[in-house]
């Protein structure tokens, strides 16, 4: 297997990127690209305003924090798209 340098994972539409994307915007943690796809934890991460009782917390654009919707909360579909996740990247040889 290559070096993970050599793939351009995230970079200009890599393969990551690729899959990872529309699986982002389905969640409702990226809603305009990737550029701003960690404003949030970046934000959340660097702001005084939020401490440890809202870790683990679910947070949308911009640094909301807000109850999943009961799709994200559906087991039943969490374990399909994990599964799908994994098909995707092996098929693409990145695990």
């Amino acid at each position: 297997m290559a070096k993970l340098e050599s793939r351009n994972l995230t970079q200009g539409g890599g393969r990551l990127v690729v899959v990872a994307k529309p699986i982002l915007k389905f969640l409702g943690i990226i809603d305009r690209d990737m550029n701003h796809g960690s404003y949030s934890s970046l934000y959340i991460a660097a702001s005084k305003e939020f401490d440890g009782a809202q870790s683990g917390g679910y947070f949308v654009p911009l640094a909301k924090q807000t109850k999943p919707s009961s799709l994200a909360q559906n087991s039943v579909e969490s374990s399909k798209l994990w599964n799908w996740t994994e098909q995707e990247l092996r098929r693409m040889e990145l695990i």
